[in-house]
């Protein structure tokens, strides 16, 4: 869809490089979209916390990224200004991506991450700082999470001891802080600046709002 936009727009008489530049980017980022998202369901158990960072941005920081410098790129050319759109973007996607973490952590059954064996965030971080003991105790409740009611309530206790919450509602924190300087740094009327900072604080609230 996006390409046949394209086409419609560069056929509508748009400045045809402009247009060229929005399709290598628009193709480049689909294309790291779709080898996180490969990782991420055919690999996941597999994965450490920051490679699991990495499939992230792949899937949702570069996606956000990519449509704040497309707008910003139909409004102007400077690179200073397009480079902290980018930077907003960027960050913005991945406190979505942590959100969506958080909410299928919550869920009990196979709709939530445990029991369908889809490791996410907090399941990473509680792995990368668990004790040997720990780890071993963990890897065996998530193995028999998707037939046992009582081990996938374990996981997710133990989980919530070594911090997954905790540690992801502060990263979200982090990328909120972020997005707002990068937005501090660019030229926009007061009620645009106002509207984009208040979203990324009602983002910031939706996993307190759903514990």
């Amino acid at each position: 869809m996006a390409n046949v936009a394209l086409m419609r727009w560069q056929e509508a008489s748009f400045d045809s490089e402009v247009c060229a530049l929005f399709g290598l980017e628009f193709n480049r980022t689909i294309l790291q979209m779709a080898v996180g998202q490969h990782a991420d369901i055919a690999h996941s158990s597999l994965l450490d916390l920051e490679t699991y960072r990495k499939v992230m941005a792949a899937k949702s920081g570069n996606f956000f990224q990519l449509g704040a410098w497309a707008g910003a790129r139909c409004a102007t050319g400077d690179e200073d200004a397009l480079s902290q759109f980018e930077s907003f973007g960027y960050n913005l996607g991945m406190m979505l991506q942590l959100n969506d973490d958080l909410k299928d952590f919550r869920q009990t059954g196979k709709g939530g991450d445990i029991a369908s064996k889809h490791y996410t965030f907090p399941i990473f971080y509680a792995l990368s700082v668990a004790s040997p003991l720990e780890q071993k105790r963990l890897r065996s409740l998530l193995e028999r999470a998707d037939a046992d009611l009582d081990a996938e309530i374990e996981a997710k206790s133990l989980i919530r001891v070594l911090g997954g919450e905790v540690y992801l509602l502060a990263e979200t924190m982090r990328y909120r802080r972020r997005a707002l300087a990068a937005l501090d740094q660019v030229e926009m009327s007061k009620e645009s600046h106002e509207t984009l900072a208040r979203y990324l604080t009602w983002l910031s609230l939706q996993p307190k709002s759903n514990g």
